[in-house]
C-alpha cells in the first residue's frame, strides 16, 4: 500500500496479544507537512490461525488505538514556502507553533 500523499510506501505490522490483534505501521510515514509516527488498529477477538482466510482479514473492522502525528515549525515553513502565496499578495510568509 502507498500513501496517496508523498508517494511513500507504508509498512504494515501485524502483532497476537491476549486474544486481540494489533495492526500498526512500523515506520513513520511523511505526509505533507505531518509525519505519522504512530498508528495502531485493535481487532479484537482475533487470533493467530494459519486457516484463516485472506478475505476474512480484509473485511475485519478494527478500533483505532494509538495515533501520533507530528508537525515541526520548519516542515510546515517548508511546505508553506511550496506553495504560491505571492499571488495572494503575501510575500513574506513567517510561520510559528
Amino acid at each position: 500500500m502507498v500513501s496517496p500523499i508523498d508517494n511513500h510506501p507504508l509498512q504494515w505490522g501485524l502483532t497476537f496479544a491476549a486474544g486481540h490483534a494489533e495492526l500498526g505501521l512500523r515506520a513513520a510515514v511523511p505526509a505533507g507537512p505531518l509525519t505519522v509516527e504512530e498508528l495502531t488498529l485493535a481487532m479484537p477477538e482475533a487470533y493467530s490461525d494459519a486457516e484463516t482466510p485472506v478475505g476474512r482479514w480484509q473485511t475485519r473492522r478494527g478500533a483505532l488505538e494509538r495515533v501520533r502525528i507530528v508537525l515541526t515549525e520548519s516542515s510546515l515553513a517548508a511546505w508553506l514556502r511550496a506553495r504560491q502565496f505571492e499571488s495572494l499578495g503575501l510575500l513574506d510568509l513567517g510561520v510559528r507553533i
